[in-house]
């Protein structure tokens, strides 16, 4: 990838002028969220997608690792299709089809780990006002 020589002059023009625009900006600290800046529905959606997309790297693990037992089995235990612990080098690869299959299904799971959160917390009443459940009383 080559610049034409006659953009040259532009390009450093341009990048003088937006770069030292940023001197005369005014250097301000930012404001803390306020308590009642964001819906719980917002807060809620926000958990969910910590949750989902936190969870999704040891589901994508889990689905490629059910998905090569069930491949060895379907294969009448052939050793070139053989699971990670025990894989030869050079196994049988995935086709594109397999690989989306196995995102699409630990994209699944995750979404299924973020809703069971999102119902248990339901259940013990987070986001109803109360951060911790309150203390059972002791004899």
């Amino acid at each position: 990838m080559s610049v034409n020589p006659a953009r040259i002059p532009v390009i450093s023009l341009l990048l003088i002028i937006f770069t030292g625009t940023l001197i005369f900006c005014q250097d301000t600290e930012p404001e803390e969220y306020q308590e009642d800046e964001f819906s719980p529905l917002l807060k809620e959606l926000r958990r969910g997608e910590i949750i989902m997309f936190g969870s999704l790297p040891l589901s994508i693990f889990l689905a490629i690792e059910t998905y090569e037992i069930y491949r060895y089995v379907q294969q009448d235990r052939d050793p070139d299709y053989a699971p990670w612990p025990f894989r030869r080098h050079g196994g049988v690869p995935f086709s594109s089809r397999e690989s989306t299959g196995i995102f699409l299904s630990a994209l699944g799971f995750s979404f299924l780990i973020a809703a069971a959160d999102f119902i248990i917390g339901r259940v013990q009443g987070r986001g109803n006002d109360r951060k911790y459940s309150e203390p059972e009383a002791g004899d």
